[in-house]
């Protein structure tokens, strides 16, 4: 009787591991495809961060480069420490919306072309300003958000160049 329930009593350890192993093994697939991890601070652990020089300083922006990742966004968090962005990388140029929703506190959206160069702005768009939708005039691969007020502070203008990556 005694090595019945020891067996039984292995089992379910086996049994029990499996799933956490399983569940592990799952919820870490979706975590590092979608880089949508549920928890801001293992969201920041599986994005890849990007220097990026600007015509007056640099910055270390979170790259956001899945679906879910752009979709969520800053969405959520408390604020965006000065010197620290987002960068949302399309991958090929286009048109893209930004809108303020879940958002609590305002923001500077800056599009960039694929080489860089600045094609629209937005400045100091605020968590009251949803429903609106900003969108870019020209086509851009990339939109930097930084805090509010910041685009000027750091010399970003239409036309302007900026390094992602060096």
């Amino acid at each position: 009787m005694k090595y019945i329930r020891q067996s039984i009593d292995t089992r379910m350890v086996v049994i029990l591991a499996v799933f956490l192993c399983a569940g592990i093994i799952f919820y870490g697939s979706r975590c590092f495809t979608t880089k949508v991890c549920g928890m801001t601070a293992v969201d920041r652990l599986v994005r890849d961060e990007v220097r990026i020089t600007l015509p007056k300083g640099s910055i270390l922006a979170e790259r956001v480069d899945t679906q879910a990742s752009r979709e969520l966004g800053l969405s959520g968090r408390k604020s965006l420490p000065e010197e620290k962005g987002m960068l949302f990388d399309f991958g090929i140029p286009g048109k893209y919306g930004f809108w303020m929703k879940d958002m609590l506190f305002p923001i500077d959206i800056i599009w960039l072309s694929e080489s860089g160069i600045v094609v629209d702005i937005v400045e100091n768009a605020t968590p009251e300003d949803y429903p609106a939708t900003y969108i870019n005039k020209a086509p851009a691969t990339y939109a930097l958000e930084l805090p509010a007020n910041s685009a000027r502070a750091h010399g970003l203008y239409l036309g302007t160049k900026v390094t992602i990556g060096e």
